[in-house]
């Protein structure tokens, strides 16, 4: 191992297999440490993900996109008017999909 690729730090030939072994398992046991910590962040972060959204279902928070409807006659308003209509029967049954989301998670904290 060098540094800078000029002179050489440790000469690994020169080291005896028992010092070889040794910082070997220094060197996973230090890799593992590392990714254990990962998956824990990893974790804590999957875990505040969830609350903020569970938090957010619970209040009811939703993004609505408001489609500006037509005052004029032609065909185009009843175009709009069917639109306002599928929107009106989502929102049922979103709220249906809430209900049965809130009912599975009332029997899972039982």
């Amino acid at each position: 191992v060098s540094s800078n690729g000029n002179a050489p730090i440790l000469d690994v030939s020169s080291l005896s297999n028992a010092e070889i072994i040794e910082i070997t398992s220094t060197i996973v046991r230090k890799v593992w440490e590392k990714r254990n910590g990962v998956v824990k962040t990893g974790n804590r972060l999957a875990m505040q993900l969830l609350q903020l959204t569970a938090d957010r279902l619970e209040r009811g928070e939703r993004e609505i996109l408001v489609i500006p409807t037509r005052t004029s006659g032609d065909s185009t308003s009843n175009n709009d008017e069917r639109i306002h209509e599928a929107k009106t029967e989502e929102a049922k049954v979103t709220s249906q999909r809430l209900a049965g989301a809130r009912r599975l998670l009332q029997q899972i904290e039982k």
